[in-house]
């Protein structure tokens, strides 16, 4: 089973598409960004960042980038992001929780990654 880590410090907003995720995937949900640090660890098939600092954004993603993981990674904001500000290596996607059917998109950016 793919393993997913989130981390999102507003988990309540994205309960509904985590609690979807969980039913195909093996998903670990996480509040608190400094818990996810050491989460963050060879073995995940992906991770989902979603609403936190900017700062706290980029420690997840240079720890990957420290071991020189691959993993996709797929941010989830309402804020502005370009995923090519960020030098990783490995896939990085945005999406804009500002618009409606997030759910939806999240579950099929998902799916449609381990599928391929």
């Amino acid at each position: 089973m793919k393993k997913i880590l989130v981390v999102d410090t507003n988990h309540i907003q994205g309960l509904i598409t985590y609690t979807l995720l969980q039913r195909q995937y093996d998903v670990t949900t996480i509040e608190e960004v400094e818990l996810a640090l050491d989460k963050v660890r060879d073995g995940l098939d992906m991770l989902i960042i979603g609403e936190m600092p900017q700062a706290n954004r980029n420690s997840l993603i240079d720890i990957l980038k420290e071991r020189q993981s691959k993993i996709p990674i797929l941010i989830r904001s309402h804020t502005d992001f370009d995923p090519k500000s960020i030098n990783y290596g490995g896939n990085i996607s945005y999406l804009d929780l500002r618009r409606t059917g997030e759910a939806v998109k999240t579950l099929s950016y998902v799916r449609d990654l381990f599928s391929s």
